[in-house]
Parts: structure tokens; C-alpha cells; sequence
């Protein structure tokens, strides 16, 4: 069912005491879709390792007996309901995990088609990798977002949102509570495009449009390769106190050249401070190289018959000129 889609998957405790993040990729059964899951229990809080397997486990028992190729999207909703409602009955099992929660991403995907649809709540990361590099793609249910406008509307500066007691807090999480904050898209994974799920360390990378995380997206290689080089990256960093780090890495492409070709072919140039793909060069070189054979071809005619081409009407050569120019 998943031959054409690829993917690989990874975790690493940072310098925690305890993984939080619960991972997993499922083949729904008796259908064309898989399911991959990311669920970060909130770093703090009591039972947030709990809170994310039980978020992940919910999941996974709602498409084990639904059918999901009528409505995905409500599929995605019912089984963040379910989840939630699990998580209100573990509380009430056991009172002193009030309080636990859990970020999650949800990503179905089609194999066929290659249609997706994604469902996250929190503050974990949802990546697109294309020809216009890397991009979140969910929205960041995170306190750091009210900061960012609060700085552009000039209500604080800069140097105290990146102080602010309430930044890393979320706005949006799977408490057992209503989920104030739920984001659900959908799209389509065209060949040699990437999505990558990700739990918030991760993004001890740079995760800008042409930084450091994307970098590891763009060389030919395995999957499985491209997630340990990203794992390894965050802990090569030696942040002080590292929080648990997850990736879940698919795509519909062999390899990682972002074309589907041989990545000699596509690595990026810079041109007068812009990105231009190599292939763009290439096929521009091509074209010259075309339209200098027929100048050249023109006047090799022209030295070699040069009677023939006096011989043509006045306005003929003149067209001929023109074409050349053009």
C-alpha cells in the first residue's frame, strides 16, 4: 500500500530526565492511507509522558475500527475527541496527573493521490519542504505568537518578549479540557516534496525558509540518514537543558533531491543574493546553447552560399534578420 510513499522516524531524551514525545506510523487497514502521529507531553506538568501515549494510543484505536475514505477531516476531529475524552478519564483514575498535557500532529495521508490532511493542536512544528524550502505549514499555538505581535504593534520591545515568563507557554493543548485552539488543513504532496513533524526541540535548529534544519533536507540521501543527521545535529548544538527531540520525515521521492534527480543537477547557486536551483541555470544554458548553434548555422550558410543568400528577395533577408535578433 505505501510504495510510494517513503518516511522515517526518530527521537532522542535530550537533556531530560524522561521522553515525553510519543511518535508512531500506522497503515490504516483496508484502506489507501497511513497515519503518522506526533504527540509532545508538555514538558513540567505531571503525567506528560502519559498524556501523549494515551493522545496517541486514542488515535490509533479510532482508525483501527472507522472508516476513514468518506471524510477525513471529521475523522481526524472524532478521534481528537476521543483522545481528549480518554484523557479526562486517566484524571479521574488518577487525580495527581491533573494538569498533564499534550501537544499533537496528526497527518493522513492518501497513497494514491497523495492528498493530505493535517490536524494539530499546540505548539509543535508541521514542515513543508519543497523548491521554496522549508515552511510551517500549522499554526504555532504558542504565547511566543501573542508576544510577536504585541512587538510589532510596539505595546513591548523585542528584549522583553525574549524574556517574558509566558513565551514558551502554550495557548492550546489536550488537557482533557476544551481545546481552545485547533488547526486542520489540507493539501497535497506533490513528487520530491517533503512533510516533516516535529516536536518543539527540534527547533534548536535554525528552521527558517534556507536555515540549518532544512539543509538536512536537501541532500541525496536516505530517509532514515536524514532524520539521524538532524538528531544529531540538535545534540551537537549542547544546549543546556535540551528538551526531548521527535521527527517523523515523509515523502513520495526515493532519495531526498527535492526533484526527484540526480542532486548534482539541483543543488541551489547563489545569484546576486537570491537562491536560484541549478536546474533553472541548466535549462537557461540549454536555451543559449540552442540559439547560438542556429546563429552559428546561419552564418556558416551564409560564408559557405553566399550567392544563395544574395539571390533572396530584400525583404526576405530582412526577416531572416529580424529572427535572429528576436
Amino acid at each position: 500500500m505505501t510504495n510510494n510513499v517513503n518516511f522515517a522516524h526518530g527521537s532522542i531524551i535530550g537533556k531530560r530526565k524522561e521522553q515525553q514525545d510519543t511518535c508512531t506510523i500506522f497503515e490504516i487497514p483496508q484502506s489507501e492511507y497511513v497515519l503518522y502521529l506526533l504527540a509532545d507531553g508538555m514538558g513540567g506538568h505531571v503525567g506528560g509522558q502519559q498524556a501523549s501515549s494515551i493522545v496517541v494510543d486514542s488515535f490509533l484505536k479510532y482508525f483501527q475500527i472507522n472508516d476513514v475514505d468518506l471524510a477525513p477531516e471529521a475523522s481526524l476531529r472524532e478521534a481528537l475527541e476521543l483522545a481528549n475524552s480518554n484523557v479526562v478519564q486517566y484524571i479521574s483514575e488518577f487525580p495527581e496527573t491533573v494538569g498533564m498535557g499534550t501537544t499533537v500532529i496528526a497527518v493522513l495521508l492518501h497513497t494514491t493521490s497523495n492528498q493530505y490532511w493535517f490536524l494539530s493542536v499546540g505548539d509543535s512544528p508541521l514542515y513543508h519542504y519543497g523548491t521554496l524550502g522549508l515552511e510551517r505549514i500549522n499554526a504555532n499555538h504558542s504565547y511566543s505568537e501573542i508576544l510577536k505581535v504585541m512587538v510589532e504593534q510596539g505595546q513591548i520591545s523585542q528584549e522583553d518578549a525574549n524574556t517574558h515568563k509566558k513565551r514558551r507557554a502554550v495557548t492550546s493543548a489536550i488537557t482533557g479540557k476544551t481545546i481552545k485552539l485547533i488547526d486542520i488543513k489540507s493539501g497535497v504532496l506533490n513528487h520530491g516534496e517533503l512533510l516533516l513533524l516535529a516536536s518543539d526541540g527540534v527547533q534548536t535548529l535554525d528552521d527558517s525558509q534556507w536555515g540549518e534544519l532544512g539543509q538536512y533536507l536537501s541532500k541525496e540521501q536516505d530517509y532514515s540518514s536524514a532524520v539521524n543527521n538532524i538528531l544529531g545535529a540538535v545534540e551537537g548544538k549542547g544546549v543546556h537543558n535540551q528538551d526531548n527531540a521527535s521527527v517523523i520525515l515523509l515523502g513520495t521521492s526515493h532519495d531526498l533531491s527535492i526533484f526527484g534527480v540526480n542532486s548534482s543537477l539541483v543543488e541551489d547557486h547563489i545569484v546576486n543574493g537570491k537562491v536560484v536551483p541549478k536546474r533553472s541555470i541548466f535549462s537557461v544554458v540549454l536555451v543559449l546553447l540552442m540559439l547560438a548553434c542556429v546563429v552559428f548555422g546561419w552564418y556558416l550558410r551564409a560564408y559557405l552560399y553566399p550567392n544563395k543568400l544574395q539571390s533572396l528577395p530584400t525583404d526576405t533577408v530582412l526577416a531572416l534578420d529580424e529572427g535572429m535578433e528576436e
